[in-house]
């Protein structure tokens, strides 16, 4: 799972959400990808975001963040075989 790094991100402006997945080197394909958002130390406010894939193992959706301050951004993967995993990022808003 590589997370496309977010730079320059400004509150109030929408940003591309991106991660491509591959599993056994190969391209996750249609998988459910969501990812999970919220304000550090607000974990009880989260929004939740549904990626679309682009291209095979892409996964794509737009978010606009509220306010400067740093989010947790998790990405969820489900797919067959009772895959589910995650990973969180760290993106901080200007």
């Amino acid at each position: 799972m590589e997370f496309t790094e977010l730079d320059d991100v400004k509150s109030g402006e929408e940003s591309k959400l991106e991660v491509k997945i591959t599993l056994d080197d190969a391209d996750l394909e249609d998988a459910r990808v969501r990812y999970e958002i919220w304000k550090e130390d607000d974990k009880d406010n989260t929004d939740w975001v549904n990626a679309d894939e682009v291209n095979p193992g892409n996964y794509i959706a737009d978010y606009v963040f509220d306010e400067a301050a740093t989010y947790t951004v998790r990405v969820h993967v489900e797919g067959e075989d009772e895959l589910h995993e995650h990973k969180e990022y760290e993106v901080e808003v200007k």
